[in-house]
């Protein structure tokens, strides 16, 4: 520092730390562990762990609370993350969004296609 700027020392150093981002800021992509297609026998449970895909290329396990899964057809329902299939046999998705009243990601979305068997 007794240098000065001009003789190479440094007059500060400055750091940006993000505070205010959110998890989501960086995704581009949602992944189902295993597979995006789920076969499973009727009344039985399944626990979806879906991986954030992000823009630098790494993935991180999201907590279901920050999810929200819709079903399409009759083949169950989704609780905490976690699915139990419907008492009869049929075939139908699920779809899964960032959570909230508006969903703050719109373009990620994953889809996931169920069997429900006997």
């Amino acid at each position: 520092a007794s240098a000065g700027c001009e003789g190479g020392g440094y007059s500060a150093v400055i750091r940006k730390f993000e505070t205010s981002a959110n998890w989501y800021d960086n995704l581009v992509a949602f992944a189902l562990e295993g597979s995006d297609t789920i076969s499973i026998v009727k009344n039985a449970t399944k626990k979806l762990n879906v991986y954030g895909i992000f823009s630098n290329g790494s993935a991180k396990l999201i907590n279901s609370s920050n999810l929200k899964f819709t079903t399409s057809g009759s083949v169950g329902s989704i609780t905490d993350g976690v699915f139990t299939a419907s008492s009869t046999a049929g075939t139908g998705t699920i779809t899964v969004q960032c959570s909230g009243s508006t969903n703050p990601k719109p373009s990620v979305q994953l889809v996931i296609n169920v069997t429900v068997t006997n």
